[in-house]
């Protein structure tokens, strides 16, 4: 039961990491088209079909799994202690994102290969590091997030303020994150 839990935790951790990078999928795809035409569009995808195809179902399962998971209830009590702004360079993650920008190649397969096997990487360290609130999406859909009590990332919607006056919270864990 405990390494089923890990392995779900450690599903749902890929798909939280998966979500962050949905803005640089569309960013490749765009990258690809010769003009900003409906034909350009087109023939990117016709070009790319089986390419664009995975990002798609890849970011859709990974968006829907994340939001399933930031709508459920939270069953995890956490007594808040200390809480701060996190100030994570979110420069590591935009460093992240100029690689694959700059260098895949749509049409070319060992681009695509090196970049995979890169995007792998990147994927293990965020993930193995707890490194998944270096989200994006999470900051446009107005999350914010903060270390409490020396010890979890949490991520929530609610005001620095209005956490502080609950002094007990309740809480998704994910490893080291918390998600109110």
């Amino acid at each position: 039961m405990k390494y089923l839990k890990k392995a779900f935790s450690t599903l749902v951790k890929w798909m939280i990491f998966l979500t962050s990078y949905i803005p640089l999928f569309i960013l490749i795809i765009i990258k690809d088209f010769k003009d900003l035409t409906i034909n350009s569009l087109k023939i990117t995808f016709q070009g790319n079909r089986l390419f664009i195809l995975a990002l798609l179902i890849l970011s859709t399962i990974s968006s829907l799994i994340t939001i399933i998971l930031f709508k459920a209830e939270k069953c995890k009590s956490l007594e808040i202690k200390e809480i701060e702004k996190a100030d994570e360079s979110i420069l590591e993650y935009f460093i992240t994102y100029l690689i694959p920008l700059l260098e895949i190649e749509l049409g070319n397969e060992v681009s695509i290969l090196i970049n995979i096997i890169i995007f792998i990487i990147i994927g293990v360290y965020q993930v193995k590091g707890n490194k998944l609130y270096l989200n994006i999406i999470l900051i446009f859909l107005g999350y914010s997030i903060y270390r409490c009590n020396s010890r979890y990332i949490l991520i929530s919607k609610k005001s620095i303020d209005d956490i502080k006056m609950n002094n007990k919270i309740k809480v998704n864990l994910l490893g080291n994150i918390a998600i109110y």
